[in-house]
């Protein structure tokens, strides 16, 4: 197996780390919030009790005075018995998670020109972000993302994340498709 060059003669650690802040400085100057709404998470109801189902909670159907969410809220609703108002009797209710990060956002890119699944490439776009923003490992999220809501429409991811950098892979570049409007 080959060794790479220790001797730096052009792309000396200089050349990279001026490279990395002025991209670095591109995606935070120019790129927009994109939401990645993720797979939601499933938890017990906490206005009812519940009994256990095989794998599955399911509601008893009697109220759980010791709920700690404000009386009155969507999670904490007083009934005296049957169908608990917040799972509607399921046992478990789903909370919705998204996840916010900024990427430079290239509609129609022209490395794109040809897709042979014969997507509508005015509904195509590239986004280029940091693998890691504000402690959120953004490749792994944009993997997990049910979609994204990308300059107010509903995209779909269809290629990448492609991780990108000189040396070190410190960006990732994706396609999404529109999908709908937001």
């Amino acid at each position: 197996m080959a060794t790479l060059p220790t001797s730096y003669k052009f792309v000396t650690p200089k050349v990279i780390e001026i490279y990395q802040t002025v991209v670095d400085q591109l995606i935070k100057d120019f790129g927009i919030d994109i939401t990645l709404n993720l797979p939601p998470v499933k938890t017990g109801c906490p206005n009812c009790f519940q009994v256990r189902v095989g794998r599955n909670l399911k509601s008893t159907g009697k109220y759980n005075s010791a709920n700690a969410n404000p009386v009155g809220g969507s999670l904490h609703k007083v009934f005296s018995s049957g169908i608990c108002p917040v799972c509607r009797g399921a046992g478990t209710i789903q909370t919705s998670q998204s996840v916010t990060v900024t990427a430079t956002v290239n509609w129609k890119p022209k490395d794109m020109e040809n897709d042979a699944d014969g997507r509508n490439l005015n509904d195509v776009c590239k986004l280029k972000t940091l693998i890691v923003q504000d402690d959120i490992n953004v490749e792994l999220q944009m993997k997990r993302a049910v979609d994204a809501t990308i300059d107010g429409s509903r995209c779909s991811l269809f290629k990448g994340p492609t991780q990108r950098g000189i040396r070190e892979r410190r960006y990732i570049t994706t396609y999404w498709a529109k999908t709908d409007n937001a």
